[in-house]
């Protein structure tokens, strides 16, 4: 059976080879066989929905990532290659992670405070959400 949607197959297998996944590792992450990841790749085997979805999950990628006709490469970011942007005499650093894309309409910053320093933001404009992870330390955010 030729695969109704031919960019999946080969969108798997590239995310697949981004991750530096083997069939076999993909197949313990997903739950998905060896042999059907294998087929739905060589374009030999239309996936379900379901089945994209475990494909999906289990390689933590965007479940259009495997549909979408965009040849998008995985690129791994690392911090020490990032130019950073020193603000506030250095106490303040900020990293550009993914520039802003107005296709999904987001950008990613890793911003890191010296212990004990405060920074205080102007209120944004425009309708703008954000959405804060602290990876280590503690945050208090006053809106």
């Amino acid at each position: 059976m030729v695969s109704q949607l031919p960019k999946v197959g080969q969108n798997l297998r590239r995310l697949r080879n981004g991750l530096g996944l083997s069939l076999d590792e993909a197949s313990k992450l997903t739950g998905v066989s060896k042999a059907m990841l294998g087929q739905i790749e060589r374009g030999e085997s239309s996936p379900t929905i379901s089945t994209l979805w475990k494909i999906s999950s289990g390689l933590k990628v965007n479940f259009i990532s495997l549909l979408d006709n965009n040849q998008n490469e995985l690129v791994l970011v690392k911090k020490g290659e990032i130019e950073v942007v020193d603000e506030e005499n250095g106490h303040m650093r900020v990293y550009p992670i993914f520039p802003f894309d107005s296709k999904h309409g987001i950008d990613v910053f890793l911003v890191e405070l010296d212990a004990g320093y405060e920074h205080i933001s102007e209120a944004h404009k425009n309708v703008l959400e954000e959405m804060v992870l602290v990876i280590k330390g503690r945050l208090t955010i006053k809106v």
